[in-house]
């Protein structure tokens, strides 16, 4: 009972250490702390597995000699059956733990590897924030593009401001929608072969402030009004798929919006970058000027020449001076957008992570504890090898290589297991394979090591066996 106190206390500590950093509400936690129901549920556990585990070693007991006890006849072997089960316990410990810490590390070098990516365009002082006009004061595509357009002046204006700009959809954020292109000149003959591309509302200096480079052509500009030529913006994966060694500057490309198919003539080419997901490749994506499609519902985003959010406060005013009913909203930057799209894969390396430690630590003091009481159950016959001259290497060497011969199978029964087991975390997984050989010579390196560190004390107790005080237990 005590036990499960204290660990009740162990775990709220490790919650708050860890979880820190770590957005609760993707867990569905709102607070953090100890509960009477979490602390029963413990204590409840803690005295149902010393009563599970308690009764086997208790039921043997009952059923020893005394007359053989009290001549030490059993000291010499241990109890061979009793010795089995307890190595055969450590094994399966240690086979656990090595499940857990490989699925662990492969989680964790996933997750390094994509706070490693490359978006396309540099997320530091980025910052975004929602900005929704009312439909019915703002009607027709001339008062929507003016507010919007007065607003990124307004911003632009602004000290330690370097560009703006406004999109329907934030790159990471908003992953849809999705909408069929082709060459207008060259239709496809089956469905099957128009290119899904990723469409976006930009108005002009949306590249810019992104940092995302323009490749051919130039960027929307104001008077590319909805009376002009319709125009269109595409990456450059859009570009290589369907004009392959052209020019796509004037090429028109006919848009299928899921109502109907309209024409439009490419202005320019833009480079490529990850709209969707930090863990997707760059997809095909088309860009069209906000006169095109006159949304009364936009993202604010704004390159800073410093610290975004100390501009916070005068853009929400400067807001509020255009239009006193229209609130600046979700105001985030780039970096925390990005952060939170990884955020699953981090709380699932965190779990796991903790869940390896703790397997860790009990495998150890299994290891620990076996290997205490494997010197315990011998010391009359390693104080009769050390009188027939055994040195301390001979005696710690016998109490190593017990140990070794566990950790031994258990990490070798764990490292197969974690290879099949391995293969349910792939989807979850980035550039790092299942069988990832740095992963796996790690957990096996250091599971030596720290194997090889929890038999050390038994071991140095074995060589500190007094021959004379041994042999007199007889």
């Amino acid at each position: 009972l005590l036990a499960g106190l204290l660990g009740s206390v162990l775990a709220l500590w490790i919650q708050r250490a860890t979880l820190a950093s770590v957005p609760l509400d993707l867990l569905g936690v709102r607070e953090v702390g100890l509960s009477l129901p979490m602390l029963s549920f413990a204590l409840a556990v803690s005295l149902g597995t010393a009563l599970l585990f308690g009764t086997g070693p208790a039921f043997s007991a009952s059923r020893a000699e005394p007359a053989e006890e009290l001549r030490g006849g059993r000291t010499s072997t241990g109890g061979r059956r009793g010795g089995r089960t307890r190595g055969g316990l450590v094994v399966v410990q240690v086979a656990l733990s090595v499940i857990l810490l490989t699925g662990s590390g492969l989680l964790i070098r996933s997750f390094v590897q994509l706070q490693a990516v490359d978006l396309g365009f540099p997320t530091e002082n980025l910052i975004t924030a929602n900005v929704s006009i009312n439909p019915a004061k703002y009607q027709d595509v001339e008062s929507r593009t003016r507010f919007f357009q007065g607003m990124i002046e307004d911003v632009e204006a602004m000290p330690g401001v370097g560009s703006a700009s406004f999109t329907n959809k934030i790159p990471i954020l908003h992953r849809w929608t999705n909408w069929y292109i082709w060459d207008a000149e060259s239709p496809p003959e089956v469905q099957e072969d128009r290119l899904s591309t990723y469409s976006r509302t930009v108005m002009p200096g949306y590249f810019e402030t992104l940092g995302i480079p323009i490749l051919r052509g130039r960027d929307h500009a104001l008077d590319d009004g909805p009376m002009a030529e319709p125009y269109l913006v595409i990456s450059e994966s859009v570009a290589e798929t369907l004009f392959p060694d052209q020019d796509p500057l004037g090429r028109r490309i006919t848009v299928f919006n899921g109502m109907g198919e309209d024409s439009y003539e490419v202005l320019g080419v833009v480079a490529n970058f990850r709209v969707t997901s930090v863990d997707r490749e760059a997809r095909p994506q088309m860009y069209f000027n906000h006169t095109t499609y006159p949304n009364t519902t936009m993202h604010l985003v704004v390159r800073a020449l410093g610290d975004p959010n100390l501009l916070v406060p005068t853009i929400r005013q400067a807001l509020l001076d255009r239009d006193p009913d229209v609130p600046l909203e979700a105001v985030s930057t780039m970096e925390e957008i990005v952060s939170s799209s990884i955020s699953g894969t981090k709380i699932l390396s965190l779990a796991t992570a903790l869940f390896a430690g703790t397997a860790l630590l009990l495998s150890l003091t299994g290891l620990y504890a076996v290997l205490s009481f494997y010197v315990g159950r011998r010391t009359r016959e390693i104080g009769i090898r050390v009188a027939f001259g055994a040195t301390g290497g001979h005696v710690s060497g016998m109490v190593l290589g017990r140990g070794l011969v566990l950790v031994g199978l258990g990490l070798g029964l764990g490292l197969v297991s974690a290879g099949v087991s391995a293969r349910v975390l792939q989807s979850q997984l980035y550039q790092v394979g299942t069988l990832d050989p740095l992963t796996f010579g790690s957990v096996a390196v250091g599971f030596l090591v720290v194997g090889v560190l929890a038999a050390l004390l038994p071991a140095r107790r074995a060589t500190r066996v007094d021959p004379v005080r041994a042999m007199q237990v007889e």
